[in-house]
């Protein structure tokens, strides 16, 4: 009797086993997850507009941010075998304001450095898979995403002609969205490889309004510029 007991007590708990088992299998069956690194590569900025402040204003026409990396991560899930959705976060460090004012302050140098952060909804749609005369199977896909973005600025230091001066650091916060596509490749069972491009719009950068030194005037000034990217990313993304 007692060896029947046991036996039976090692089956139920087997069978516990195996069903919590695969009721996980089944919670994570198309949840994935993924890592992303790239470079972004900043357009011309509109205008890098000074406000007013006692009658006069600058700006720095036709200049750009630099190049800076991104780095970022994102889980997700596939809600067809087609399609799928994902929340992901990026960070993007080494963007710059280097350049010379043109218009109130001609000859004046800019100084600052950017960094932005987003959480995006993204989705993606795959078009078709070629994989009879290549060693791995390629997906073309399709992708686009909105979300949030935070974008800070150090010590802003203007210094040549005209009045040197250092503004406070800032962060702005706003809407940014992306569009884009790739290819992922099938390097490895429930592994794939995207090489991706994506057009960022990452909304401004602003300066902050108290002056630092160099000045004493006393009105506000701050400076403000929107930023768009190209991004050129490889991602690995696993799925459950």
């Amino acid at each position: 009797m007692y060896i029947q007991r046991a036996l039976f007590a090692a089956a139920v708990t087997f069978s516990m086993f195996t069903t919590s088992a695969q009721a996980e299998d089944q919670f994570l069956d198309g949840v994935f997850v993924r890592g992303l690194v790239g470079a972004s590569f900043s357009n011309s900025a509109s205008d890098f507009a000074t406000n007013s402040f006692t009658g006069a204003a600058a700006s720095i026409q036709g200049f750009d941010f630099g190049t800076a990396p991104v780095v970022g991560f994102g889980l997700g899930y596939e809600v067809r075998r087609n399609f799928r959705v994902s929340i992901d976060y990026s960070v993007r460090t080494g963007f710059e304001t280097d350049t010379v004012e043109t218009l109130a302050l001609p000859g004046s140098t800019v100084d600052a450095d950017h960094r932005t952060d987003t959480f995006m909804l993204n989705g993606a749609v795959d078009l078709f898979t070629l994989q009879h005369t290549l060693p791995v199977p390629v997906t073309p896909f399709l992708t686009a995403g909105i979300g949030w973005t935070r974008n800070q600025t150090t010590d802003y230091v203007s210094v040549g002609a005209g009045i040197p001066f250092r503004l406070e650091d800032n962060t702005e916060t706003g809407f940014a969205w992306q569009i884009g596509g790739g290819f992922g490749l099938a390097i490895a069972e429930d592994l794939d490889l995207d090489i991706g491009y994506r057009f960022v719009d990452l909304g401004t950068f602003e300066s902050g309004t108290t002056f630092l030194s160099g000045t004493t005037l006393p009105a506000p000034r701050s400076n403000v510029a929107e930023i768009t990217t190209h991004e050129l990313t490889l991602a690995l993304r696993y799925t459950f």
